[in-house]
This record gives C-alpha cells, structure tokens and sequence, in this order.
C-alpha cells in the first residue's frame, strides 16, 4: 500500500459536548485557503451528538481524521493528538471557535519564510451566538523578523497581550518533539504552564497581528461556568510546572519576572477561590495542599514571601466580614 504523503499542518480538534458548534467550527477548517492540512478530531466520550456530527463530516472530507475514546479531559486528548500527528506543524483549536479562512496560507507561509519555532496570532472573543464580544479584549501582536522565545514573551507581557490560550499559537512539530512539551494530564488550565514553557524555549519566535481565531466564550465551557476545587488544583498544577521549569532552565531575567508574576497571579487566584468555596468543597483538599508556600520558597523566596502576605490579607478581610461594625472597604 503506498504511504500517503505527510501534510504541512496537523491541526489537533478535542471534541466533548459541542454539538451546537461543532459543524460551524470544523466547516471553519475545511474551508481554508490553504488545503495540505489534516484534522486529527478526537471525541473525548461526549454524550450528545457531537460523534455523528463527526462521523458525518470524515465520510465527506477526507481531511478530517475522526477518533473516539472514552473521556480522559482536554489535556490527554490534546496529547493524544500531537502523537497522532504527522504534520510539520501543529495548530491546537478547539472545537467552539471559528478561524478566519486565510489563516493557515498566512500562518504557514509565513512560517515557512523564517523557519519559526512558534508563531503567535491574534484574537478576538465572539459570544455563544458567534457574536463579537467585549469579555476579553482583542489581543494582537506584530513581530516579523524571529526573536528568541523569551524575547517575544517579554514583549507580548509588557505589552499585555500575553495569551496563555495555546489555541494563540502554531508550533513546529519537531521543536515541541525535541523539547518533549506535552500537556499536563489531569488537570484543567492546562495551557497556563504549556504555553508560557513551549514560548520561551523557542530559538525562533514571531507574530502577526491579523485576528485569526475568534475565541467563543460560552455560558457552560470550562472557562465560563462556576468555578471549583478542580479550577483551584488546574492553577496549582500549573504553579508547580512553571516554578520547575523556571528552576531548571537559565532563563533571562526578563523571563523570571513575568514568570513570577504568573505564578503570583495563579496562586492569588487559588487563595480567593478557595475561600469562596463551601466546606464540602474545602473538605476534599486544604489549601496547604494545593499551594505549599515550601515549594515557593525552595525556587523564590520573595515569591513565597508575597504569597504568604497576600494569604494573611485575604484571612483577614475575611475574618472582618464576620465581625460586626468593621469596616469592610
């Protein structure tokens, strides 16, 4: 049997419970410019029709990988993918949102032109009614001649339009391949640590600032819905990895600012939703679990230092909440 060609781009699709965007995100695919691409969809055990709807597009379209599993969350089906794919690069999408159709001709083009490690885009929130939003501000970003990875991280920071979103970026595959960078299974956020690791390691980084993907906020995604202890141990997970990485690689100093301050901002996060949560919540980790200051302080000890005073402060504006006749701005 003659082997069948690798394409340019693999383009990694989790799929769980989409049934309502499905069609309309993958058809935002199918129908790009550019053509030498394939689409490794994976159904993550969803229990609406998202299979079907799958199943369905494959038989027209033979770009369009289709592969069941039973559930294993967003972070194993993306890893799952990557080993799946066969492309040069690999895009990540997720299965709600929408991409312009000249984005792969400009991404790979583009690309191809630099030899780019990473390649950052911009974005744009849309609503669950594929609306244009103001929940997230657009991010976009002009960098076209390569930098270092660190270079680009720092200037998307101190620009802010940092995005954390892997959705945000294309990676050459055997760049990611090299640096072994797969997602962290089991937990949600799981593109907090990836991102910011699969950037800053790069010899050779760009980014154009056309809004290429336009991101769905919707009222029942992860990102939207009530948040948990599941959010809180995503955010912890994430801390952990990056405080690793930034311990085992001689980052630039640049780097290690922006990298605490994530990491200040991810464990402030933690802090305040763990005390909004109920006890039945609280009951199934403490704090001291999801955020061992011993940790912080074996990697940074001004990091845990900032962390253990923000902890204090929260402690007390709650226990002034409880006391009558405390003033409580």
């Amino acid at each position: 049997m003659e082997k069948v060609p690798a394409p340019k781009l693999s383009v990694v699709v989790p799929v769980y419970n989409v049934e309502d965007y499905l069609r309309d995100a993958l058809m935002s695919l199918l129908n790009q410019t550019f053509i030498d691409f394939e689409i490794i969809a994976i159904n993550d055990g969803s229990t609406d029709g998202s299979g079907e709807i799958l199943n369905d597009i494959a038989q027209s379209d033979q770009r369009l990988h289709s592969i069941e599993q039973n559930n294993r969350g967003l972070a194993a089906t993306r890893n799952r993918g990557f080993k799946e794919s066969r492309g040069k690069y690999i895009y990540f999408f997720d299965s709600d949102d929408l991409l312009d159709k000249n984005a792969f001709m400009e991404m790979i083009t583009f690309a191809e032109r630099r030899s780019f490690d990473v390649l950052n885009i911009g974005s744009e929130a849309i609503d669950e009614y594929g609306k244009s939003t103001k929940i997230v501000r657009q991010m976009q970003f002009e960098q076209l001649t390569p930098i270092s990875g660190e270079e680009l991280f720092y200037k998307l920071c101190r620009s802010g339009n940092y995005p954390a979103n892997v959705q945000k970026y294309m990676y050459r595959r055997d760049y990611l391949m090299y640096n072994r960078l797969l997602f962290d299974e089991g937990f949600i956020h799981e593109d907090e640590a990836f991102s910011m690791k699969a950037l800053c390691l790069a010899e050779k980084a760009g980014a154009l600032p056309e809004c290429f993907i336009k991101k769905r906020f919707r009222s029942d995604s992860i990102m939207s819905s009530n948040r948990g202890i599941r959010n809180a141990e995503g955010w912890a997970k994430a801390v952990q990895s990056l405080l690793e990485f930034k311990h085992e690689h001689d980052l630039l100093s640049t780097t290690k600012k922006y990298l605490d301050e994530r990491v200040y901002q991810l464990s402030k996060n933690i802090i305040n939703l763990y005390n909004e949560l109920p006890e039945e919540e609280k009951q199934k980790t403490s704090l001291r679990e999801l955020l061992p200051v011993k940790i912080v302080f074996s990697k940074s000890f001004m990091l845990s230092l900032e962390i253990c005073i923000y902890r204090v402060f929260v402690l007390a504006r709650n226990i002034c909440k409880k006391v009558p006749g405390v003033n409580r701005n």
